[in-house]
């Protein structure tokens, strides 16, 4: 098991008393919302997914960090392609074969020898513009996450209904106590709910 709490687990028969299903692969008990994964060979608490850009699991005590990096990853890129703006519409008036080769394929223009004078710069921008693309589809995606309430993993295996709650209560449960602040730096202090290995059924 993999104990991401910093605390060991201990189990006893009160772990099985409480569901906790045996993991084959851990041969131990894991506590609910505990997964397996594969990569990492270890049970995650919470497990929401493996992140292979970390090469780790995102579960219990990382995912605020995880969220954090997109948010911040979409911002930075955002901003960017904002001051590259000039550039784009500079590039795009040329509409020469050359620059648009080299914009949206770098790689075949500069293996063609048609590049362009402003090739570095359209290879940056193009970089720039896909990263702005894939931090927003993925930061979307995470975003319905966290509003359905449940992991990634959990919404994958259709289980954890039981745990899904409101969007604002969601975020208290990734981002801490301090949910307001916690995202817009990692060094702010916000403690999480709990210790990762106990969860209340939403009965409502």
């Amino acid at each position: 098991m993999s104990d991401t709490t910093g605390r060991g687990i201990i189990y006893t028969d009160e772990n099985i008393r409480l569901g906790w299903e045996l993991c084959w692969s851990c041969e131990s008990h894991r506590p609910n919302r505990a997964y397996h994964c594969p990569e990492c060979r270890a049970c995650a608490l919470r497990r929401d997914h493996h992140c292979n850009f970390a090469v780790n699991c995102v579960g219990f005590t990382n995912a605020r960090y995880f969220y954090t990096f997109l948010i911040w990853l979409m911002i930075g890129s955002l901003y960017v392609n904002i001051i590259n703006m000039d550039f784009l519409v500079r590039l795009a008036s040329k509409t020469s074969i050359e620059s648009l080769i080299s914009f949206f394929v770098p790689l075949v223009a500069w293996a063609l020898g048609i590049v362009d004078e402003d090739f570095y710069d359209a290879t940056l921008s193009m970089i720039s513009l896909f990263v702005l693309a894939i931090s927003i589809f993925y930061l979307k995606v995470n975003i319905d996450v966290v509003k359905d309430g449940r992991t990634r993993h959990e919404i994958d295996i259709n289980e954890g209904t039981s745990y899904q709650k409101a969007f604002i209560p969601n975020l208290k449960e990734i981002f801490g106590e301090n949910w307001k602040l916690a995202w817009i730096s990692p060094f702010i202090p916000s403690r999480l709910q709990g210790d990762g290995t106990h969860y209340i059924p939403n009965l409502s």
